[in-house]
């Protein structure tokens, strides 16, 4: 990691943490918005499931006073009381005043099911035979004694519920619960009893309309599931661990069933019936808007980190634009622009480094013109003092055949080279000036050879070559002279035959070629390489020729060349080749 991160641009780096910081900071805000909404959604979620299903109890307690209002006035009826007393009197009932009590009681029976309809049926079961509505189609061959709710009797808790269980008492080919009674009377007969049956249908029906989206489950007063509302209520009355949780009057707990997490929510229905309703929802239906703040959350989560993407790399490039921008005036001075200066608007560390880096490239620039200015002073230095060495060398040698002369009483060439010998200095000095021209440059070669062909009559010959137009070209003055002093001191030493000397200047692709070719002995030398043309002073011999070599060198640097091809008493060439477009000394 920390090789990978030491091997990243700054830029990079930069819009690595933007991203990091961006997504950072919406993760820890989006996942605390969430943790929170969360908690709040689900304490709510709870605490509203809980609102309602205390609301169902209230329902259902309210249901069951109903029904058991409903039986109260009946047996507050005028009609039951004749009934109770006639029971109480004793003995056997003819066919006539059974039917006539019977009768008597149609009327309350039906102001029971008026005032509440989900009672589907009523049986008094007395000593002196059973009572019910006409409408009722009493189930023949099956006593009370027989019947699903008789061994309730024998449990002796009345008033009280029977579960659900079908209605073996009337063909109503339904479930129905029972609600037993005894008359609520003074000097009540003896086995007379009540049964009510309420509709499972109506009763599950109530339920469900007031349990929203859970799932109700009932236990009645001694824990045995009142009616099965959903194929879950079975399952879940017979498991003790479920059962065990219900302690209090109301609560809520987390349950699994079947792999599915469900909030269990209970409440105690009142007095008098204190039957157990349970509501179990779907935790994720529950808690759908938490899962809607989730989904929000992460779609904002990745939203962000696709613009963080996209807008770091503008952001990158707008703080990064005065380093761009030095970056940029660094590689312009890597290629030797001096000229260009960093420029800022911005007033950060950057704009700051930048420039202290034109302060730096002035006094660079300012240490590279001195520089340049000494150099250019030592050069020139340099090349007066190689002259003034060439001077004195030549003035040596001519003031000695001058006097040899003298000697000799030849007045007439003492007096000529006496006159060259000044025409020459007059052009050598040049009243100064490094450069000459063509046109002076072989006009004071020319008298030179005067001067040398005095000396030595019949040593040489010699021939100049030169088009009018070049004759105004510039050129370091004192090159020719000492070539072709070269040329009779050392190349016509001990020779036999008359010499040749021809001096030859002419244009040659835009180099002013300057070339001095005799026919002495020569140079013990190799032609140069024609890959390595340039002249080395250290590869020629003699005072002159190395002394050329260097002012050549010192002015015009490695674009003039210095060439010598050599065969002994053939042909002996020296080749000087002088860039015409010059700006000054390099």
């Amino acid at each position: 990691m920390k090789k990978w991160l030491y091997s990243t641009t700054f830029r990079e780096r930069i819009q690595l943490s933007l991203i990091l910081f961006t997504m950072v900071a919406v993760v820890v805000c989006g996942g605390t918005s969430y943790l929170i909404a969360s908690r709040v959604l689900e304490n709510k979620s709870y605490s509203l499931n809980q609102g309602i299903i205390d609301k169902s109890a209230q329902s259902l307690e309210e249901k069951l006073r109903k029904i058991r209002l409903a039986i109260l006035t009946f047996m507050s009826s005028d009609q039951f009381n004749q009934l109770l007393k006639r029971t109480a009197k004793g003995g056997e009932l003819s066919y006539y005043d059974h039917f006539k009590l019977n009768q008597s009681l149609q009327t309350p029976i039906f102001q029971m099911k008026l005032i509440e309809p989900g009672i589907t049926s009523i049986l008094i079961n007395t000593p002196v035979g059973e009572y019910f509505s006409n409408p009722d189609n009493r189930t023949g061959g099956i006593p009370f004694s027989e019947s699903n709710v008789y061994p309730f009797l024998e449990k002796g808790h009345l008033a009280g519920w029977v579960e659900s269980h079908p209605d073996d008492l009337f063909r109503t080919g339904q479930n129905v619960l029972s609600l037993m009674f005894v008359p609520i009377v003074q000097n009540a007969p003896a086995d007379t009893h009540i049964v009510v049956d309420v509709s499972e249908s109506a009763l599950k029906e109530y339920l469900l309309k007031n349990s929203g989206d859970a799932i109700p489950v009932v236990f009645t007063e001694n824990g045995k599931l009142a009616f099965e509302a959903d194929s879950l209520s079975s399952q879940l009355a017979a498991d003790a661990d479920f059962r065990s949780r219900l302690k209090d009057n109301k609560g809520h707990f987390e349950y699994t069933v079947n792999h599915i997490r469900y909030l269990v929510n209970y409440s105690t229905v009142a007095f008098p019936d204190n039957w157990l309703i349970v509501h179990l929802t779907e935790r994720n239906v529950l808690l759908r808007d938490v899962r809607l703040i989730q989904l929000v959350t992460i779609s904002v989560i990745v939203i962000f980190g696709l613009l963080a993407l996209l807008v770091s790399r503008k952001l990158t490039s707008l703080l990064l634009r005065p380093l761009n921008q030095l970056q940029s005036v660094m590689k312009k001075v890597e290629h030797n622009d001096w000229s260009v200066r960093f420029q800022g608007e911005y007033k950060d560390e950057f704009t700051h480094v930048g420039f202290r880096f034109n302060s730096m490239l002035d006094q660079i620039e300012l240490l590279t013109r001195e520089r340049m200015d000494a150099q250019h002073a030592e050069r020139i230095a340099e090349m007066k003092a190689l002259q003034a060495q060439m001077n004195p060398h030549f003035l040596y040698n001519t003031l000695n055949t001058i006097l040899w002369k003298s000697h000799s009483n030849k007045q007439e060439e003492v007096r000529e080279m006496i006159m060259s010998l000044s025409a020459l200095f007059r052009v050598g000095l040049n009243n100064g000036e490094e450069l000459t021209t063509v046109g002076k440059e072989l006009e004071h070669v020319t008298q030179y050879l005067k001067i040398q062909k005095l000396c030595y009559a019949s040593l040489f010959e010699y021939t100049i070559e030169c088009d009018e137009e070049i004759k105004q070209l510039s050129t370091l003055k004192l090159l020719l002279q000492p070539l072709v002093e070269n040329s009779i001191l050392h190349g016509f030493k001990d020779y036999r035959n008359e010499g040749q000397i021809h001096i030859r200047v002419k244009v040659v692709n835009k180099f002013l070629q300057m070339k001095v070719i005799d026919n002495g002995q020569g140079f013990d030398v190799q032609e140069h390489e024609a890959d390595n043309p340039h002249f080395d002073v250290s590869d020629c011999e003699g005072f002159a020729l190395r002394n050329i070599g260097k002012r050549l060198s010192l002015y015009y640097g490695s674009r003039a060349e210095f060439n010598v091809t050599s065969t002994p008493y053939i042909q002996t060439s020296i080749e000087i080749l002088i860039p015409l477009e010059i700006e000054g000394a390099s």
